[in-house]
């Protein structure tokens, strides 16, 4: 799974769970991406 596939999968989970003001689902989406890269991250230094 590539990086961006992760980021849109996270982006998508928190779109459906916060159906707020747009600017609510900017900052969560973007708590989202920040999250998916951490997760990325540590399954490599998991692995290596």
């Amino acid at each position: 799974m590539s990086n961006e596939t992760l980021t849109v999968m996270v982006l998508m989970l928190y779109m459906d769970k916060k159906d707020k003001k747009p600017f609510d689902k900017l900052a969560i989406g973007c708590m989202g991406i920040i999250a998916a890269i951490d997760m990325v991250q540590w399954i490599k230094d998991l692995i290596v």
